[in-house]
């Protein structure tokens, strides 16, 4: 990866990438940490059915694993008000929450993970989490490349991903005890690597 120049760092980082990722890690932060305090005390029942798939964003989806219940997100074919094409979604399975997150970003996946690991460390919550420094490169079922790692926080584990697709910046975390974690350690692995990116005309991105 290229080093960007010293006028351009902060921290290490690329500052040109800081207002893209602002929309990304601001939706993530409403998923990990205030979202489970809201999901509590309220009862959700929408479970993901076969055949399900989940909009993103415009031509970026994702498969479901069946059982598991979706408490925010967009299937396909599903007819909005306003017309959106895609949105954050956000399904839990016995305990487990998995969020994946789309917003506008220009970078790299290592730049939008480290960018991520900065925010979600420096929040002072019961929820705030450390990543791992062990990042693995993964690569989907249909080919598009990202970054994953594991982290950790006061009471519970996960694992957290990112992808750039075309613009877009694909956060995506699972995390939850680490018993359930343990459980549905296949199904999370099953949904990251089914990420998809299509350009204009429905060929692969």
């Amino acid at each position: 990866m290229v080093r960007p120049p010293a006028e351009h760092r902060f921290l290490g980082l690329d500052r040109r990438t800081f207002a893209p990722a602002l929309a990304v890690i601001a939706v993530a932060l409403l998923w990990a940490v205030v979202m489970p305090l809201i999901n509590r005390s309220v009862a959700y029942d929408d479970p993901v059915e076969p055949g399900d798939v989940i909009q993103l964003a415009p031509g970026i989806t994702f498969t479901p694993a069946e059982g598991w219940n979706v408490e925010s997100g967009l299937r396909v074919g599903d007819e909005t008000r306003s017309g959106q094409q895609g949105e954050a979604a956000h399904l839990s399975y016995q305990g487990v929450s998995f969020t994946v997150t789309p917003g506008p970003f220009s970078g790299e996946p290592e730049e939008l993970l480290a960018q991520l690991d900065k925010v979600f460390s420096a929040t002072a919550t019961k929820e705030a989490f450390t990543v791992g420094t062990d990042h693995e490169a993964v690569t989907t079922d249909h080919g598009e490349q990202g970054v994953v790692a594991s982290y950790s926080g006061a009471s519970k584990s996960g694992v957290i991903a990112a992808f750039v697709i075309g613009g877009t910046g694909l956060s995506i975390t699972a995390f939850g005890p680490e018993s359930s974690m343990r459980e549905a350690l296949d199904d999370i692995a099953d949904m990251i690597a089914s990420v998809r990116g299509e350009a204009e005309g429905g060929d692969e991105g």
